[in-house]
Order: structure tokens, then C-alpha cells, then sequence
């Protein structure tokens, strides 16, 4: 028992003593190092000062089974001192050293490494079976022909197809951007189905219950167990609430969320590997378009945020007498479940054959209009129209599914492209030119020649789709191609905006075949320029501009006076302070700090160096001399020294 006590007793001291050394040495490096790095390098030097002070106590006659003379004493905790300071040093290099390669917060906890590790496996895995997939179907070899080619479309349709659920919603949401992708790829790809496996009764009632903290027989009156929906990454259900209110219930997939990210690292990696072999892969900028994917997938997974856009989308729905958004249940509504008012209809497309050929133009006319009017004067709308997200509801309305994804305009930028788009379906070069840069900036970023050239292409692409049998679609992807090639960057809700509207082609010609939605276009803008450009909201903002402008008009002459004074007297003085943010100042000291320490480490290695390597001088012992062992002390000391400014270099830098 005592043996035990006394061994415990021993572990304690030394985990103390591990600590209390860690400190010193995290001390030293300026408190950079993790606490558990210096710890375990502590506990490991005191390993190693144990290690050596056996041997040197029996050496110099310092043991129990002696009787050791005062001398042997004193000279066995010199000896130890010099050995402690030159493994204290080696311990303050292994931290340098660990700071070099793996930087103290990079890595996080040790939970977050064990996570890392966790999801390093999961994303090898993947990855191995992704190689697979796209060595099955040559995509490497039918890329080399560019997204143009038919071999290229079928092998990425194959490979997204075969590579699962989160590749397959990739896929569609490619579908509908004509301003990414051929028309070829993206009719192939508009084939991609994201039907699953339906989840099991049990696990969506575990799920709901999970999430409302109370069985789902308690909250809805009814609830069908066989799914309304399976997708990939969600799966819904039909309801009815305790007021007789039908409703659908969105409940996520377990692990949706670790899939997603998972293999959007993947796609990201392939991206980086397609810029570097391909040239169309840079052109249409694979890294940037594989993260902004990413990030949207994530995004739409937290139905939260699906269910604040369709309650903003449905504000602008609320007056219109034939479009219609379902109703957001947001006491039910969570992260991961979303419930919503049940609307009973069909898929529009489908259903436009049972219409009378007054209705289809009217519901066409209806929802082009609803839509513009969306982007261009409300500056909310809906970023996924695709045909699946429209029903032909059973009172003869559309209604709008799946807010996932919206956009959202300013009202400065909406006025310059409502004015934009009405010069190029008008074909007036020199207003699109204006409006172009007005609405991007460019007049702060482009010489005249370039403006000018800018705006002879702009010309000769308006000309071209405006002859013969304009395409909407095709105006709008050669649009944004156009910028590209110009080095402007189109935010994402502006290039949300064309593509819902390029997105609506499909759906507005399966209700009216030879649809024309730039004459459509054409007769709709003028009055939704009039309805953002409205007199009484311009004379609001001309007077809030005119009292803003008369505050500062009224202090002008007071200024004026002052500086004219202070010029003629020769009292007029520019005068600026150097290092006047705090910032700068601590930029600028820690930098003569740094500077003063490395010229301070580097003398004292340079003559601890060369105390060391004295060979007479005074001895304080047997083959000791006085100057070498003042030199190692000084030594160590410049180098403990150097170990802490490269410490601080290191911080810096990241």
C-alpha cells in the first residue's frame, strides 16, 4: 500500500512539475505553442534529465550506497543545471520545429483532429470510389474534346449519374445554367433523376420527434408513413394539422449534411485537377463554379433558411390573383424539418395540355410578368425556377415549390438592369454600354479604347440574336460569356437573375409553343422601369439627397472662410502623422523588436561560440575551463532567444 501511495504520489509531482516547465517553455516562445505540446515536450525533457542524472551522480560518487563528499554534490547540480539548460534549449526547438511543420490552431483540439482523421477516411473512401466511376466512364478522355462535344455530355451525365446523390443534384443544377453549359450538356444532364430509397417509417417519425421534442402524433392529426417524395437528400410526406390544414413535411436524410461535404471536397479536388489539364475547365473557372456549388448545397440543407426565403417570396405573391407560394409552418419548421401548406396540383409543363389555348397565354403572360417583376422592382425572387418547382394547382393558379435558393438586388442595380435589358432586346448598343457600366462599375476600371470595343462586340451580339428567330436563352448565356470575356465578375444574384430567366424558357413554351419571350420582354419592361423609377419614390429620395446636401451646404461657407484666412495669412499647413493607427505603431515596434532580437541572438551564439572553443583560460575543475562553459550559458541563452523569434516569424506570417 505505501508503495503504491508513494508511486502515485511520484506521478502526481511529476505531472506538476510537467506543467509548471511547459509554462516556462510556452513562456519563452511568447505563448504560441498549444499548452499540450509544451506540456508533452516537458514531460519528455524531464524523462530525458532523469535519464542522465543517474549516470552522472554515479560518475561523480553521488549515490545512496556512497557517502558523497560536498564537492561531488555541488559539482553533480552543476553538471545537472548545464544539462537541464541544454535539454530546456532542445525542448524549445522541438516546439520551434512543431510550429514550423504543424502551427499551433491550424489542427484545432484534439477532438477536431479526431474528427479530421474521421472524415479523411470517409473522404478517401469516397474518393477511391469516384476514381472508379469516372474511369468507367472516360470522362478524363472525353474531357479532352471540351463540354461541346456529345462524348463529353453522355460521359458526365453517366459519371454524375453513377456517382450518387449529391453529384445528381450537381447535375440538375448545371441543367439550368445555360450560361455554364452547352445546350447539349445541359439537355443531357436535365435527364439526371435524384430519386432514392425511401427511408423507413420509423426513422422520419425518430427524426421529427428528435427535432420537436415530442412524437409526431402529438403535434399533426395525421401523418402518411408511405412518402409523398424521396430525393436524394430529403424525403417528404403529406400531413394533416389539428385545424384540418394539409401540409407536406420535409424531413433531411441523416448524414445528408457529412455527404454533401464530403464529396464537395471531392468535386473541388476534381475541379483543381480539370483547370490544370483543361482549358475550357479555365475558362468557365471549375474551382470557382465546384465551391460556389458547394456552398449552395450546404445552404439549402438548412431549412431554416429555405423557410425565411419562401416567407420573403410569398410577401411579393400576396396581391398577385394567379401565383401563388405555400404557406411556411414556422412553429414546426427546424434545421432539418420543414413544413409547409400542401398545395394540390400537377406539374405545370405536364398539365398544359388540358388547358384551353386563352388560359396557357395567360398563365404565360402571368408568370413571365410575376417573375420580372420579382427581379426588377421587388428585388426578391425565386432562384431555382426550374419546371419541376411550378404546379398547376386545382383552382387553376401556379403555385411556386422550393425556396431553397433565392436572390436578392439592390434597388440601384435593379434600375441599371431593367434599363440594361430593355437597350439589348432594343437593340440600342450605346444605352447597353451606359447601363453595363453603370450597373458593374466599369467606368473606374476600363480606358476609352476598351470601352469602346466593349461596347462594338456588344453591338455585333445584340445584332446577331435579335435577327432572324431570337433566342432568350441564347441572348443571356452569350451575354454573360461576354463579360466573362471582359473580366467582369457578375455577382451571383445577378447572374441568379438571368438564369431564372433564361430558366423559364421550357416551362413557358410547354404552355405556349413558339412562345417569344423577347417580344414578351420587350412590352413588359417599360413598365416595370416606370414602377422602380415611380415619381413619388424618386421625389422621396431627391428630398432626402437635397436636405443631406443642404447640411453640408450650410457648413461650406464657415470652411471656406477659414482656409482662404489661413492661406493669405501664410497660417495654412498640411500636416499628417506617420503611425497614427495603433495598428501601424504595433506593426512597426514588433518589428524593430523582432529586428533588435535577432542582431541580440546572433551575438550571443557568435561569442558564446567562441568561449566555447577556448582551450586556456582559468579551470574551475578537472578538464573544465571558466570561459567555455560561460560560453555554453551564453550560447544557450542566444539561442533560446533565436527559438522565440522565429516563433513570432512564424506567427506573423500566418
Amino acid at each position: 500500500m505505501q508503495y503504491l501511495f508513494g508511486n502515485l504520489v511520484a506521478v502526481v509531482m511529476t505531472i506538476v512539475i510537467a506543467a509548471v516547465v511547459g509554462a516556462l517553455l510556452r513562456r519563452v516562445l511568447d505563448g504560441q505553442p498549444a499548452r499540450w505540446r509544451s506540456f508533452v515536450v516537458a514531460l519528455i525533457a524531464m524523462l530525458v534529465v532523469a535519464g542522465v542524472a543517474e549516470p552522472v551522480a554515479v560518475q561523480l560518487g553521488v549515490t545512496a550506497s556512497a557517502t558523497p563528499t560536498t564537492q561531488a554534490v555541488l559539482w553533480w547540480l552543476f553538471i545537472m543545471l548545464l544539462v537541464v539548460l541544454g535539454i530546456g534549449v532542445g525542448a524549445l526547438g522541438v516546439l520551434v520545429m512543431g510550429e514550423a511543420l504543424l502551427p499551433t490552431g491550424r489542427y484545432g483540439t484534439f477532438a477536431d483532429i479526431a474528427r479530421s482523421l474521421a472524415g479523411g477516411a470517409r473522404r478517401s473512401v469516397r474518393y477511391l470510389s469516384l476514381l472508379r466511376v469516372t474511369a468507367a466512364s472516360r470522362l478524363w478522355r472525353s474531357a479532352r474534346n471540351g463540354p461541346d462535344s456529345p462524348e463529353f455530355a453522355a460521359a458526365i451525365t453517366r459519371t454524375l449519374s453513377d456517382a450518387g446523390p449529391t453529384f445528381v443534384k450537381i447535375g440538375q443544377v448545371l441543367s439550368t445554367r445555360p450560361e455554364l453549359v452547352s445546350p447539349a450538356l445541359a439537355e443531357s444532364l436535365a435527364t439526371l433523376q435524384s430519386d432514392a430509397p425511401a427511408l423507413p417509417a420509423d426513422v422520419v417519425e425518430a427524426e421529427l420527434t428528435r427535432s420537436w421534442d415530442r412524437a409526431p402524433g402529438t403535434v399533426l392529426a395525421e401523418l402518411d408513413r408511405t412518402p409523398f417524395a424521396a430525393a436524394s437528400l430529403a424525403q417528404v410526406h403529406t400531413g394533416r394539422m389539428p385545424d384540418g390544414t394539409e401540409v407536406v413535411v420535409k424531413v433531411r436524410r441523416p448524414g445528408a449534411v457529412q455527404q454533401v461535404t464530403v464529396d464537395t471536397s471531392i468535386l473541388r479536388r476534381f475541379a483543381v485537377s480539370a483547370e490544370q489539364r483543361f482549358g475550357w475547365a479555365r475558362d468557365v473557372g471549375a474551382i470557382a463554379l465546384a465551391e460556389g456549388l458547394g456552398r449552395s448545397l450546404l445552404g439549402e440543407l438548412d431549412y431554416r433558411s429555405e423557410a425565411r426565403n419562401a416567407r420573403a417570396c410569398a410577401a411579393g405573391l400576396a396581391d398577385d390573383p394567379l401565383i401563388t407560394a405555400p404557406t411556411v409552418i414556422a412553429d414546426l419548421t427546424r434545421e432539418n424539418v420543414l413544413v409547409m401548406q400542401r398545395l394540390p396540383g400537377t406539374k405545370l409543363a405536364d398539365a398544359a395540355a388540358t388547358l384551353t389555348d386563352e388560359r396557357r397565354a395567360e398563365l404565360a403572360d402571368a408568370l413571365l410578368s410575376r417573375v420580372a417583376t420579382s427581379i426588377f422592382v421587388d428585388g426578391v425572387f425565386h432562384a431555382d425556377l426550374h419546371p419541376g418547382n411550378l404546379l398547376l394547382l386545382d383552382d387553376g393558379r401556379i403555385g411556386m415549390l422550393d425556396f431553397g435558393a433565392i436572390g436578392v438586388i439592390d434597388p440601384e442595380t435593379r434600375r441599371q438592369l431593367s434599363l440594361l435589358l430593355l437597350a439589348l432586346l432594343t437593340g440600342d448598343d450605346l444605352a447597353a454600354a451606359t447601363a453595363l457600366t453603370l450597373a458593374f462599375d466599369l467606368g473606374s476600371r476600363q480606358q476609352r479604347g476598351s470601352a469602346d470595343a466593349m461596347r462594338r462586340e456588344l453591338g455585333r451580339l445584340m445584332t446577331l440574336h435579335l435577327a432572324g428567330s431570337p433566342d432568350f436563352t441564347a441572348l443571356v448565356a452569350d451575354l454573360v460569356r461576354f463579360l466573362s470575356r471582359h473580366g467582369v465578375v457578375v455577382p451571383g444574384d445577378v447572374a441568379g437573375a438571368f438564369r431564372t430567366l433564361a430558366s423559364l424558357q421550357g416551362t413557358l413554351h410547354a404552355l405556349v409553343p413558339g412562345f417569344d419571350e423577347i417580344a414578351a420582354m420587350r412590352s413588359i419592361l417599360p413598365t416595370l422601369i416606370h414602377r422602380s423609377l415611380d415619381p413619388m419614390l424618386l421625389a422621396q429620395h431627391g428630398a432626402i439627397e437635397a436636405a443631406l446636401a443642404l447640411s453640408i451646404a450650410r457648413r461650406l461657407p464657415e470652411r471656406i472662410e477659414r482656409v482662404s484666412d489661413d492661406l493669405a495669412s501664410g497660417r495654412l499647413v498640411v500636416r499628417t502623422r506617420a503611425f497614427a493607427d495603433s495598428d501601424d505603431r504595433h506593426f512597426a515596434a514588433s518589428l524593430v523588436t523582432d529586428a533588435v532580437s535577432g542582431v541580440l541572438a546572433a551575438v550571443l551564439i557568435g561569442v558564446g561560440a567562441g568561449l566555447f572553443t577556448v582551450a586556456d583560460g582559468p579551470q574551475i575543475g578537472p578538464g573544465i575551463g571558466l570561459l567555455p562553459l560561460v560560453g555554453a550559458v551564453v550560447g544557450t541563452a542566444g539561442t533560446a532567444l533565436a527559438f522565440r523569434l522565429l516563433v513570432r516569424l512564424f506567427r506573423r506570417r500566418s
